[in-house]
Order: C-alpha cells, then structure tokens, then sequence
C-alpha cells in the first residue's frame, strides 16, 4: 500500500518533531530533583503481559478505576463518544446491542448475529464472540484497555479496528467494602456493592491461600420519552443488574488458580425511532409519498359516491386516508430533532440475559534453559447470551380503533387505491383478503420479534518468556460457538402489514469453530546503548463456519411463500501479523513505526438464503511518539496512521418484493485511509489534572460495488461517490479538568468538568434498493454534530466510623446538546427514522468505602 502524502507529510513532521524532542529532553535528564507530584504510572496487558503503558510501542487509552467512575462508564456503550477515538452506535432494534468503531473500521448493525465485531472486546482475556447484548453493565471494573489499529496477532481475527480489554478488580485478600448510592431525575437509582472477604489459609501452606471478592450492580430509571398510548411504558427507561464473583486460589507464590464470573440482566425498553423524514416513491425522488395518498383519497370520495360501490370505502378507507395524511404531514412537519413524547403501537422492549465463566491458570516455571524464564497460562472460558426483540422500529401508531379506522402503511393504502382502480369502487375477493388481513394482522408498517441464544466456549494456552535479549508470547487458541435465531409460526419479523402475510415460521442455526497458533517477539539486539527494540509476531487462523436456514409455509396476501431450507458451510485461513521497530531516547522520549495486518472473518447472513459474504483485511502503518516531561508532570502521546482496508463488511438493509425489511452484509470494495491522534495529560498545579485527546480521521472509499437492477435491460448504478465512511467522525474531542479546590480537616472539594465533541457523521455507508426493478440510492442522514458537557462536585473523603465518604453532585449533557445517535432509511417501507442521545441528566452520589 502506498501511503497517502498528506500522511506521510504528517508522518516526517511528527519524527522530525520526535527526534529533536527527545535529544533536547535527554540533555536535561538527570539535572533536576524529583518532582513532590507526578502522574501516576499506567500498566496495561495489551501485549499479554503486564508492563508499563509508556514503554508499549502501541497507541492505547487507559482509564483507571477513578476514571471509570467519574465517567459513569458501566459498559461499551458508554465509551462511545466519551473517548476521542471510540465512535460507535446501539441497535435500533434492541438495547445492549453495540457496535464500536475504531479509526473508521466499524462492526456494522449489533443486532444482525452473522456479524462478528470490527472491534474485538475481551473482559478479563476472554473474547466476546458477538456484538449482540454485548454493552450489558460489566460490575467491579478496574481498568478498561482501548487499543487502537489492527491487532490480529495477539488478538486475532474481528480486532480489524483494535481492541478493548476491560479488566474487572482482583481480590485483595484483606476484608474490605464499598457502597455507592445514586439518585437523580428520571427517577433514576442505582445501587453498587463491593466486597472483599480476608484472605483464608496461607500461600506458604500445603492447600495454599484462598482470597475472594464480589459485585453487584443495579441500575433504574423512567423512559426519557412519554408514551402517548395509554397504558405502555414510556420509552427509553433503564432496568438492569450486573454481579460478579471471583476467586483467587495462590498455591504457591509462583502459581494461580483464578476464576471470575460475571452475570448480567437487561429488560428495557428501547429508544424512541421518530420518524423525521418520508422516503420518495420512486427512485428519481419526484413522487411524495403524501401526494399519492391524496389521489388515493380523492379517487377514493369519487367512488363513495357511485350507488352499490364498497360501503368500506367510506366507513375506513377515507377515514383511515386522512388519519394516515395527517399523521405522516406531522412527521415531516416536525423533522429531525429530539421530542419529549412518541407512540408505538408494538411496544419496543428488549430482554438479555448473559453469563459468563473463565478459569486462569498461571504458574511460573522459572528459568528453563535457553529459553529463559517461562510463565505458562491457560484460559478456559464458556459464555451464554440469551435475548429478545421486539416492537416497532418507527413511532406511527397504526393500531386501528371499534370501527377498524386508524393510520395505516401509505403502501396498503396506496394497495387499496390500485385495487379499487381497477373495479371502479366494487368490492371483489382480492379486496376482501386485504381487509380481512387488515383485520386479523394489522396495518402496521414494521414490527420487529426475535430471539437469540449464543453460546461461545473457548481456550487459550500462552508460553510467555523473558531472556537477556527477549521478550516473546507463543500461543494456541481455540474458539467454537453456535447460535440459535428465530422465532414461532406466529410470530417473526412483518413489514407493511398484512400485505407480507402473518410472519412465518424462522429458524437459523449457526456454528463456528477457530483455531489460531500465534507467536510475538521482542528482541533488544545490544545496539544504541540498547535502546532500540524490533518486535516482530504473526499468527495463523482457520475457521469453519455453518449455517441451516428454515423457513415455514406462509400465506400472504397475495400467495403463499413456500418452506425453504438452506444449508451451507465455508471455511476461511489467514496469516496476520505486525513487525514494530521502536527507539527509547531518553528515559521519558520513546517512538515507533509499526506494520500490522488483521482480518475480520466472512460467513452466511442469517436473514437472505445462501447468501455467504467473505472475510475482510487491513494493512496500516502506523508512526507514533510516547514522552513525559516536566518530571513526569506532563505526558504527551501521539500517532499517525494509514492502512488499507480491502472487502470491508457493509451492513445494509435489503427490502425484499415480499415487503420484509433485512439486515444483511455484503463486502464493499477498497478503502483508502488515514489520520492521527494526540493525547495530553498534564499536571498543571498541585490538585489539578488536565486531559485532552484528539483523533482525526479522513477518506471515505476507493471503490465500492455498483448497485444493479432485476429489470431487463439490467440497470446499474456507480456508488462509489455516494459511499461514506460511517459510524466515524471525521474529527472528535475530549477534555477534562479534575482539580481539587480544598483541602479541610471535613474532606476535599474536588470538581471534574468533562466536554465531548464530534463533528457531523454519516450513518451508513450507503442507502440502497429496488424500486419496481431500478435501482436507487437514498440520501443519507448526516448525525450532526455534538458537544456533551459532563461536571461533578464532591466532598470526599469525609471520616465516618473507620471508612471515609464521598457526597457528589453529578450532571450529564448539561448543556442538554439534541444530537442525533443513529438513523435508518427504510427504503421501500417508506420511512426515515432517528435515535437521539439522553437529554440533561442529574442528581446526587454516596459512596462509603471501607
């Protein structure tokens, strides 16, 4: 790959600026005294061990336990946006479900099972396989890892964009506890407990020493959003728990037994989907979708007033047209832009349930040999995720009144005005069916209803060694899961009721297996005063993967569907690898240049029969500096990156003839990219911290698939001028200050005011489809840009009994920013929705630690 010049201008400028840097701040080295304060040293385990986060040739953010708290982060989600470089959306169609995008490589749509994150996130060095359910709260958290750029040798395959490592809190082995209590509006409540129980026997005694802890978390609010239907819940509220247990058996000073556990419980409902915008009916964007039904409507009072023609007409089909005219002028009247209210006539809910074990073995085998000194580690792992989804994916409230009169899908009524065309207003069976299945399903325009169970077992072997001249990791992997998505003859996924029939009868059963043998070393070579480093690694994948497909007999309006059944197999290999040459200047100066490769595996969708889609890759290479100042008072990273992302995963949303709307995944071509980021935390003053981070990102895509038609002649569309890079800002932001004010014999005053700010970003890569056979590319919705203002005010350690309290004051979006978060296009369905982040949040925190 031939790097942009725009970044190899960044890249020259950056090494020129590392290289004079370093040599200026190595002749002051050792001519001032220790500083009184310092920022605290970092240690990370991003290269499967633990070392200092300064001396790792790799572009990594940390936050700290503290970090983690004033930040309210409790799961992925929470990253998005309150990083610099994490960037991400949830599910429209279910809570929990995340994707996460790092330097513009995206996992693409949660909720779709096919789908393998861009972004592999571990929790205590075990993979999480999907990106369903996978930001449900995680308790006790110490330390949260974001590594940025492909990590496909230690992390192996679905890292393309990075990685995040969320390490929980070890036991201390001392009794020990800490409470947290907060309140706010919404009605919002949260509980959070820690305990640590003494340590039992000793590590010198034959049975060892036995320390354990546990957490739990619980987490309330009301719906953001009233529900205008009476009786649902609002929208948006918060319900959901979090525990762990972990148990550390020391048999001996050099070996370790430890096993965690973490559970976690989610039953909520979903964000508001408003509809902000109507989708043209036909593909040159002429036709408004509320014009038509005005013809309808006046064709239909027309016929009303021709003797013996469909007494429906004018009972409900006129009334109905108006209710349906008047709800979609509103929708549009209103635009973008968050609401305090909405409707569902199928109430948007999502339920999960996770589970998940993992067993640590480490012994230290001392020195062996040439080989120098050995650490052996296995990991065995079992993860379940069960969940569901359910409810409308748009905000009209289609339910019909005692008369059968209520806002209907402008398709089904612009069915009725085709069908009444043609017989001049007379009823005749066609006709008949359609209301009858008005009656019997409904004249929504989408509901959606799944459920999924997943199951991951994995086990990893590593041989982690150190000699005079070496630092290496050898390692073997395995991984195997199987899911389970679908739903019961009467239930599943409708579109545009009833004319795509009652739903029908789903299954998708899916299997995968990975094996991976992976190897990294560090070699210092004993020149430049041993100072310069080359760290070399690769690893090889392959994997199986299994699909069978099966859908029911089901009748529409128009037919029947037949049963179909699909069963596939693909099996995929890859070498992945990184080579880094790294140079220390000084004891506080370090720069690196690093290669690296990753891949994200190919597979079946689950929602479009034998439709396979194949594995994407990433090469980039990435120019960084690391350095403290000021006697570590200041401490200053930066990268600058460029790669090229070949077959990259696209999620899209395909209406099918029959009116269902699907989530699938095609490969989108060539992507050509680069950017940088900065990281600053300095120490300005005693008691006051500042930190900012900065990342940019820029290109969109090289090449990309052209869009065909069904009609003959076939009708083919260029698109890669209309394809965007998405889920990725081009620039993003965050600072904060933490600063404490006073210091009394009561407690300390500490404030922290924290401002997140991304610029505009596309949604997708590109909104396409059919219409009558042509094809056509739908406008994106831009997500505007966003500024988040965070701040708390606390007391702390105030003395009670022999533990100390903290009192804050919290708030969030304080400024109340209305951003968007996500949107759709639903193509033929008609409709273009909008999900917006929380509105201004506050309230009051205890917390006792003892």
């Amino acid at each position: 790959m031939t790097p942009s010049k725009y970044a190899m201008s960044f890249m020259s400028a950056l090494a020129a600026t590392t290289v004079f840097s370093a040599s200026s701040h190595a002749q002051e080295q050792g001519q001032r005294p220790a500083s009184a304060f310092a920022l605290e040293e970092v240690v990370v385990t991003a290269q499967k061990r633990e070392e200092k986060a300064q001396s790792t040739p790799l572009s990594i953010s940390v936050l700290s336990a503290n970090d983690i708290q004033k930040r309210a982060i409790a799961n992925t989600y929470d990253l998005i946006g309150d990083m610099a470089a994490v960037s991400g959306f949830e599910s429209s169609g279910g809570r929990g479900a995340t994707t996460l995008s790092l330097r513009g490589l995206t996992g693409g749509a949660p909720l779709n099972s096919s789908l393998s994150p861009a972004v592999a996130i571990y929790v205590d060095g075990v993979y999480i396989g999907k990106q369903r359910s996978s930001a449900t709260d995680v308790a006790d958290l110490q330390r949260i890892e974001v590594i940025k750029g492909p990590q496909g040798t230690l992390f192996g395959r679905n890292s393309t964009g990075g990685a995040v490592n969320m390490i929980t809190q070890p036991p201390t082995g001392e009794f020990g506890f800490k409470l947290s209590a907060k309140v706010g509006n919404y009605d919002q409540r949260e509980f959070r407990l820690s305990l640590d129980t003494p340590a039992l026997g000793d590590v010198s005694a034959p049975l060892g020493q036995l320390s354990a802890n546990f957490g739990y978390q619980k987490r309330e609010r009301d719906g953001f959003y009233r529900n205008t239907v009476a009786g649902d819940p609002d929208f948006m509220d918060t319900d959901r728990e979090a525990y762990r247990f972990a148990a550390d058996w020391r048999l001996s000073d050099d070996t370790l037994f430890a096993y965690r556990y973490d559970g976690s419980r989610l039953d909520e409902t979903n964000n508001l989907e408003k509809v902000v915008d109507l989708v043209p009916q036909n593909a040159a964007g002429t036709i408004s979708r509320i014009d038509t039904m005005k013809g309808v409507l006046a064709a239909a009072r027309g016929w009303a007033l021709t003797p013996g023609t469909d007494p429906r007409i004018t009972q409900r089909l006129i009334p109905s047209l108006e209710a349906s005219i008047d709800a979609y002028t509103q929708a549009v009247q209103r635009g973008q832009g968050r609401v305090g209210w909405g409707q569902a006539d199928h109430m948007p809910v999502t339920k999960a349930d996770v589970d998940g074990h993992a067993l640590t073995f480490t012994t230290n085998l001392g020195e062996v040999g040439f080989l120098g000194e050995i650490e052996l580690k296995s990991i065995t792992a079992y993860r379940k995720v069960s969940s569901s989804a359910y409810g409308d994916i748009e905000d009209f409230d289609s339910r019909l009144d005692a008369n059968g009169v209520g806002v209907m899908n402008d398709t089904l009524l612009a069915t009725f005005g085709q069908l009444y065309g043609g017989s001049s207003g007379f009823a005749f069976p066609l006709v008949d069916s359609v209301w009858d299945g008005v009656d019997t399903i409904g004249a929504f325009h989408a509901v959606l209803d799944d459920e999924d169970t997943y199951r991951q077992r994995s086990q990893e072997l590593q041989l982690i060694g150190t000699t005079d001249r070496t630092e290496y990791v050898l390692g073997l992997y395995y991984f195997d899961e199987d899911y389970e998505l679908g739903s019961g003859a009467d239930r599943g996924n409708i579109y545009l009721a009833p004319l795509s029939g009652g739903g029908r009868e789903t299954l998708n059963k899916a299997e995968s297996t990975s094996e991976a043998v992976f190897g990294q070393v560090k070699w210092t070579p004993g020149v430049m005063a041993d100072r310069f480093s080359v760290t070399a690694g690769l690893r090889y994948t392959k994997e199986e993967k299994d699909i069978y497909q099966f859908e029911g007999e089901q009748l529409t309006i128009f037919g029947i569907n037949p049963e179909r059944l699909f069963e596939g197999s693909k099996n995929f290999y890859n070498l992945s690898g990184a080579l880094t040459f790294a140079y220390q200047f000084s004891d506080d100066v370090s720069a690196y240049l690093r290669y690296s490769t990753g891949y994200r595996s190919g597979g079946f969708n689950t929602g479009i029969f034998a439709n396979p889609f194949g594995e994407e890759t990433v090469e980039q290479y990435e120019i960084g500096m690391k350095s403290e100042w000021f006697e570590r008072r200041m401490r200053l990273n930066a990268s600058l990156w460029t790669y090229e992302w070949e077959d990259g995963q696209i999620s899209q949303i395909e209406v099918t003839p029959d009116g269902r709307a699907l989530s699938f995944i095609g490969n989108g071509g060539l992507a050509d990219r680069w950017g940088g980021e900065i990281d600053l935390q300095a120490l300005p003053m005693e008691d006051m911290q500042v930190s900012i981070s900065y990342a940019y990102i820029n290109g969109d895509y090289e090449e990309f698939p052209e869009l065909c038609g069904t009609n003959l002649p076939q009708t083919c569309l260029k698109t890669v001028s209309r394809a965007k890079r998405s889920s990725s800002p081009g620039n993003s932001l965050s600072a904060s200050v933490d600063y404490v004010f006073l210091r009394s014999g009561v407690g300390n005053l500490r404030g922290y005011l924290q401002a997140n700010w991304q610029d505009a970003s596309h949604e997708n890569a590109l909104w396409s489809g059919l219409l009558a056979g042509d094809p056509v590319i739908y406008k994106h919705q831009v997500m505007d840009e966003r500024t988040v203002v965070n701040a708390s005010l606390s007391l702390e350690d105030i003395a009670v009994g022999a533990g100390q309290m903290t009192v804050s004051l919290w708030g969030r979006n304080l400024t109340d920013d209305d951003y968007p978060l996500s949107a759709l296009n639903l193509g033929a369905l008609g409709v273009i929705t909008e999900q917006y982040g929380d509105p201004r949040t506050y309230g009051l925190e205890l917390i006792y630690q003892y």
